[in-house]
C-alpha cells in the first residue's frame, strides 16, 4: 500500500511538472508568434532575441532571466511585469508602459526607452550603460546602484526618484527634472545636467567633478560633502538656499554661497 501511494504521488508530481513547463512553453511559442495578448504570460528563461513585441501586453508577466536582446517593445504595456535579471540589451522599448515594473540586476545596455513611462520602477544594480531615456517618465523609480554611464536622459522626469549610489559619469542630464531625488553619494563626473531641475534634491556626499550645472537650479537642494571640484557653470546656477557645509568642495573661482 506504502508503494502503491508513493508510486502515485510521484506521478502526480511528474505530472504537474509537465502542465507547469507546458505552459511556459505555450506562452513563449505564442510570444514568438506574435500573439500581443501576453496578460501574466510565463515567460521565464525565455530566448526571444529580435522578437517582435510591438504593442504588446505584457501586464504582471513575468520576464525573470528573459533574453530580448535586440527585441522590438515599442508601445508595449510592461505594467507590473517582472524582468528582474533579463537581457534587454539594444532593446527597443520607445513609448513603452513599466510602471511599477521590477528590472532589478537587468542589461539595458543601449537600450532606447524613449518617452518610457517608468513611474514606480525598479532598476536596482541594472546596467543602462548608453541607454537613450530621453524625456523618460522615472517618477518615483528606484535605481539605486544602477550603471547610467553615458546615458541620454534629456528632459526626463526623475522627480523623487532614488538613485542613491547611483553611477552616471558623462550622462546628459540636460533640463532633466530632479525635484525631490535622492542622489546621495551618486557619481555624476563629467555629467551635463545645463538647466537642470534640481530642488530639494539630495546630492549628500555625491561626485559632481567636472560637471556641467550652468542654469541649473539648486534652490534648497543638499549638497553637504559633495565634491563640485572642476565642476562648471556654477556662476549662472541659482544656490538660492542651497543646503551644505564645510565638507562640500567648491571648484576654483567660485565664491561659495552661504551655507544652511
Amino acid at each position: 500500500m506504502n508503494l502503491r501511494i508513493f508510486q502515485r504521488t510521484i506521478l502526480v508530481l511528474a505530472m504537474s511538472q509537465g502542465a507547469s513547463c507546458g505552459g511556459a512553453s505555450s506562452d513563449v511559442s505564442r510570444a514568438r508568434a506574435g500573439d500581443r495578448n501576453l496578460t501574466n504570460a510565463n515567460l521565464t528563461n525565455a530566448n526571444l532575441t529580435s522578437a517582435n513585441l510591438a504593442n504588446a501586453n505584457l501586464t504582471s508577466a513575468n520576464l525573470t532571466n528573459a533574453n530580448l536582446t535586440d527585441a522590438n517593445l515599442t508601445n508595449a504595456n510592461l505594467t507590473g511585469a517582472n524582468l528582474t535579471n533579463a537581457n534587454l540589451t539594444n532593446a527597443n522599448l520607445t513609448n513603452a508602459s513599466l510602471t511599477d515594473a521590477d528590472l532589478t540586476g537587468a542589461n539595458l545596455t543601449g537600450a532606447n526607452l524613449t518617452d518610457a513611462i517608468l513611474r514606480d520602477a525598479q532598476f536596482q544594480n541594472a546596467d543602462l550603460t548608453n541607454a537613450r531615456l530621453n524625456a523618460a517618465h522615472l517618477t518615483g523609480a528606484t535605481l539605486r546602484g544602477a550603471n547610467l554611464r553615458g546615458t541620454n536622459l534629456r528632459g526626463a522626469d526623475i522627480a523623487g526618484a532614488d538613485l542613491t549610489d547611483a553611477h552616471l559619469p558623462s550622462a546628459d542630464l540636460t533640463n532633466v527634472t530632479l525635484r525631490g531625488a535622492n542622489l546621495t553619494h551618486a557619481d555624476l563626473h563629467g555629467a551635463n545636467l545645463d538647466g537642470a531641475n534640481l530642488p530639494d534634491a539630495n546630492f549628500t556626499g555625491a561626485n559632481l567633478t567636472s560637471a556641467n550645472f550652468a542654469n541649473a537650479n539648486f534652490a534648497n537642494a543638499n549638497v553637504s560633502g559633495a565634491d563640485f571640484t572642476g565642476a562648471m557653470g556654477l556662476g549662472g546656477a541659482n544656490l538660492s538656499l542651497v543646503v551644505c557645509d564645510t565638507s562640500t568642495r567648491w571648484p576654483a573661482g567660485i565664491t561659495p554661497p552661504t551655507c544652511r
